[in-house]
């Protein structure tokens, strides 16, 4: 019988103790819990899930990793993005890549997380503290995930609120942040793909049974620095973690550049 984190995932609709909302029609299946800040959508033939959890409150001893605003992605059941996982719990680089936000598919600001979490205890409360929204809307032939949050305001400057949407369509995901403030920061975005070889080269692409093969396009090229790690140590990037104590290579792709606030950078993943 599952337990634990594997109970988390195994049954997001049935588990009453899980108190999950749910939303269902014949393409679309939306299931939400606001006070674990899990969330996970099924459509056309697409799914994905979130972890977005409040950093509210006291801090606690958990497992939370900087993975908010991050998803791990599957279409007709192959992976497309993943979650690095994390490879022990002592206290050195490969072990602390898995907390950190440039092992998930997430953004930074100046090298900062979107917001703390509850395990980070070395700071303040109100320093933790953020407000967060995640909604989830569908048309006819779309759906999106909004996920807003002000968390990047306790950083120096004065940023206000931070916009990520993901936008599903039948063969294609639009993922669009908004940062509105003023100042000029460093903003990063990480995709952790799962590894592929091709021919001899490694590229940063999900290989389904039938060779679909999904890529990522930013819709702003411009000035924008793109750059991959797959099993490099120094600096670390490109890890996966399946197993406690295990590693394999997976690929990171980082695309970084310098903004002026407010700003907007959309991404497509898609199939080549």
């Amino acid at each position: 019988i599952p337990c634990g984190w594997a109970k988390l995932f195994s049954d997001f609709r049935h588990d009453i103790s899980m108190n999950w909302n749910s939303s269902t029609n014949m393409d679309v299946t939306w299931y939400e819990n606001k006070v674990t800040g899990w969330y996970k959508l099924q459509y056309k033939g697409w799914i994905a899930i979130w972890h977005a959890e409040c950093p509210k409150g006291k801090s606690i001893a958990t497992h939370n990793h900087h993975d908010f605003g991050s998803l791990v992605l599957y279409k007709d059941g192959e992976e497309v993005l993943i979650d690095s996982g994390r490879y022990e719990y002592e206290d050195n680089k490969i072990s602390n890549y898995g907390l950190d936000a440039s092992s998930h598919s997430t953004i930074t600001l100046d090298g900062y997380p979107m917001i703390l979490t509850k395990r980070d205890r070395l700071y303040t409360e109100s320093y933790r503290d953020a407000n967060i929204s995640v909604d989830f809307e569908q048309s006819l032939d779309f759906c999106i995930v909004k996920i807003e949050h002000d968390g990047f305001s306790r950083l120096p400057g004065n940023i206000s609120t931070h916009n990520r949407t993901f936008k599903f369509t039948q063969d294609e995901i639009f993922i669009t942040d908004y940062i509105d403030g003023t100042g000029t920061f460093s903003l990063a975005t990480y995709f952790q793909w799962p590894y592929i070889d091709c021919n001899n080269q490694k590229i940063p692409t999900s290989v389904g049974q039938n060779n679909n093969i999904y890529q990522l396009t930013p819709k702003e090229p411009n000035n924008l620095h793109r750059s991959f790690l797959s099993g490099s140590m120094s600096p670390v990037g490109g890890w996966r973690f399946k197993t406690f104590g295990k590693k394999e290579e997976s690929l990171t792709e980082k695309l970084e550049l310098t903004v002026e606030l407010p700003c907007k950078k959309s991404y497509i993943i898609s199939k080549n």
